[in-house]
């Protein structure tokens, strides 16, 4: 490589990526010490490899306003969270848990008391030790209703006790078998936080300055981005507007990674690899009020669920990107039904069903003179506002009418989620690793969490028997009861869980997109990817 060629490339790399500043700045220094251009390859080798580094960059939608575990919301909230926070343990798609700070831990046999012992010599980013003290600090500030965590009512009766540096007791007033899948909740550093008002917690500067106890270090947080570093390596992640920002960034070469939960085409692009994944920890359906009107009638629910066709909706709505979902717990869940009942797309099974609850006539039925109109209230977004007409074109085959109604988010909300003002809603309904689902449908959730308002004793029977018992055994048991009794009742129509497209390029080697519950934990296995080194 020749003086004047060396030059050439470093103005066309400027110009191309005025953000690799670094590179300039170190020849511009260079020269101006006058050192003098050598022939040899090792000159080159150090320049270039001082140039450049192992950098990785992805792009989240959003802005996050806030990374502490006890109140991240957002799924790009989340993934950052996560890369900076530990928990006593790790969650995993199927419902079980591994130690994370955590060595091991002891579960007495009422499953009232939980002792956690700690894996020795752990330090927070700032140095400082992390112990027994701080996991229960965590714990203290999450149940206390002064902080706006959303995990207060979860915990407000739980104790926290100290026992020594590296072990922490926690009792229960009542036997509560999910708790472990909750123990991976990110552990807060006391020394920094303690001083502080837990009312002022959700406004301090540590929520988007955190100090944790993972190995990536954030180092600064702007509108534009997040930048971690480890080990040696830079970690970016660059925050878009929307998704249709995000797959520019990415075609322009700004990102090396993206993830999706839409069809995005990248499959022909060879210098892109594209993973996939179902979020087995959401599901979308269409959810019945139960509370009033024509959907009361389990019979009639019926019938309307047997009209749509899954296969048709991820098809031609979602181009591929859905799996098929048939009831509240996921497959990838210890407690699935093997053999649930399913109400897979059948035209004669729907006629049947609807003329058993007294609809009949044509072309839209009718019950003592009244059409069958359902109205179907959605978010106005670009897939359900496409997932809605392919709803209300299949219901018309079958002589229902739909009759739409799109809301804002903030409106759909405020209408459908709170208020329970609704007759069908589009709704997109996230459940834990665990399989216990109380509040999504508990008779004591009516008001809150079960948008359906279903109300059957034997049901809620099945989920306070599985919330109570320790053994997976007889938990299973309860829960394939719990499943049953949902199929038989079909607050909802089940459709599909999305899927997650993971689009990354194909100089980043060593991703295992194992089954993911929600997004973040793709992040999981970052560790072991193995990322070259790059200028941009």
């Amino acid at each position: 490589m020749n003086l004047r060629k060396l030059r050439w490339l470093t103005s066309a790399f400027v110009k191309r990526h005025r953000r690799a500043s670094a590179f300039g700045v170190l020849l511009t220094a260079g020269l101006a010490l006058g050192i003098r251009y050598s022939a040899t390859a090792s000159w080159e080798v150090s320049l270039l490899n001082l140039a450049s580094e192992v950098k990785y960059s992805e792009g989240l939608v959003g802005l996050p306003q806030t990374l502490n575990p006890l109140f991240v919301n957002t799924d790009t909230e989340r993934d950052l969270s996560s890369l900076i926070f530990r928990g006593l343990t790790k969650s995993s798609v199927t419902g079980d848990s591994t130690g994370d700070i955590a060595e091991n831990w002891e579960i007495s046999s009422t499953g009232q008391t939980y002792l956690f012992h700690l894996k020795p010599g752990q330090k927070f980013q700032n140095g400082d030790s992390l112990t027994a003290e701080d996991v229960a600090f965590t714990y203290q500030l999450a149940k206390n209703p002064a902080t706006g965590s959303k995990l207060a009512e979860t915990f407000k009766n739980l104790e926290v006790q100290v026992v020594g540096d590296n072990s922490v007791l926690f009792r229960l007033s009542d036997p509560f078998s999910p708790f472990l899948s909750l123990t991976d909740l990110g552990i807060l550093p006391r020394k920094l936080l303690e001083k502080l008002n837990p009312s002022d917690l959700r406004v301090s500067k540590f929520n988007l300055l955190p100090v944790g106890s993972s190995d990536f270090r954030l180092k600064s947080l702007t509108s534009d981005g997040a930048v971690f570093t480890r080990s040696g390596a830079t970690y970016i992640f660059r925050f878009y507007k929307n998704s249709s920002d995000l797959r520019v960034a990415l075609k322009l070469g700004e990102i090396r990674s993206a993830g999706f939960t839409d069809h995005q085409g990248f499959e022909d692009w060879k210098n892109l690899q594209t993973l996939s994944s179902p979020l087995y920890q959401r599901f979308v359906g269409v959810f019945y009020n139960l509370r009033g009107g024509s959907t009361q009638d389990r019979t009639l629910r019926q019938g309307l669920s047997y009209a749509l066709s899954r296969t048709e909706i991820i098809q031609n709505v979602l181009q591929g990107a859905g799996e098929s979902a048939y009831g509240p717990i996921p497959p990838a869940s210890w407690a699935k039904s093997e053999s649930p009942r399913r109400y897979d797309f059948n035209l004669d099974s729907s006629k049947s069903g609807l003329e058993r609850a007294g609809w009949t006539g044509g072309p839209i039925r009718q019950k003592d003179g009244k059409p069958l109109e359902i109205a179907l209230s959605y978010q106005d977004t670009p897939i359900f506002r496409k997932l809605a007409e392919s709803v209300a074109k299949q219901w018309g085959e079958v002589g229902v009418r739909a009759l739409l109604n799109p809301l804002s988010p903030a409106d759909f909300r405020t209408r459908v989620v709170i208020g329970k003002d609704f007759q069908a809603a589009l709704l997109t309904q996230e459940v834990g690793s665990d399989p216990d689902q109380y509040v999504l449908w508990h008779t004591t959730q009516e008001s809150g969490s079960n948008i359906s308002g279903l109300k059957l004793p034997k049901l809620d029977k099945a989920l306070e028997d599985g919330r109570h018992l320790q053994s997976r055994d007889e938990r299973s048991a309860k829960y394939l009861d719990f499943q049953r009794f949902i199929l038989e009742e079909e607050p909802v129509s089940f459709l599909y869980y999305p899927k997650y497209s993971f689009v990354v390029s194909t100089k980043i080697q060593g991703l295992d997109l194992r089954p993911l519950g929600v997004p973040k934990d793709r992040l999981q296995g970052i560790t072991d990817w193995k990322i070259g080194r790059s200028f941009f």
